[in-house]
């Protein structure tokens, strides 16, 4: 007889022998895990970063950005990249494609303003990470790259001035939509 059961009466056996089955495997678990979570110094615990490789982005931006005539770019694998980036981490991708411009190849160059481009027309980029991300790189980009082909600095002046544009129509304010705003798109 087992007090507390409904109905009182007998016990199975199949009843207790799940029983001495749940029972040691609690045994075991807090022979793992003796230590409890009260008694741990969280000062002392040591936590690694976890590495985020990002190669999805990379790949990306990699495979639009080679150095290949800007013939040779087709509309439908252009949307389709941008469309894979709707599931990416689009912040680091218009982080990768702003750093092919520091690349010497006018063509790459040229390329990742087109693909910032498509990716602002196909609203995949929010606003905040423009201004956050573009802003200032891309106008100190325009200010001193001397030694930059006119088409890249035409490219990346008429990027800004997009980037402008949508702040100026945006119903949201942000401190860049004033009248002194910090984005300089004079050509």
């Amino acid at each position: 007889y087992k007090p507390g059961k409904p109905g009182g009466g007998w016990d199975d056996s199949d009843d207790e022998e799940e029983e001495d089955v749940m029972e040691l495997a609690r045994e075991d678990i807090s022979k793992c895990s003796s230590v409890s979570f009260d008694c741990i110094d969280i000062s002392k615990v040591e936590v690694k970063d976890s590495v985020i490789d990002w190669v999805d982005e990379h790949k990306v931006v990699d495979s639009f950005t080679l150095n290949e005539p800007l013939h040779k770019i087709d509309y439908s694998s252009i949307t389709s990249l941008c469309k894979s980036c709707s599931s990416l981490n689009c912040d680091k991708i218009l982080a990768f494609l702003l750093s092919k411009l520091e690349e010497k190849e006018e063509l790459v160059q040229l390329r990742a303003l087109i693909f910032v481009e498509y990716l602002i027309f196909h609203d995949i980029v929010s606003l905040e990470s423009l201004m956050k991300i573009l802003v200032s790189p891309l106008n100190n980009f325009i200010e001193k790259a001397e030694e930059a082909p006119n088409s890249v600095k035409i490219k990346a002046k008429k990027v800004c001035l997009i980037i402008k544009n949508l702040i100026k129509s945006s119903p949201h304010s942000f401190p860049f939509a004033s009248t002194q705003t910090p984005i300089k798109c004079n050509i």
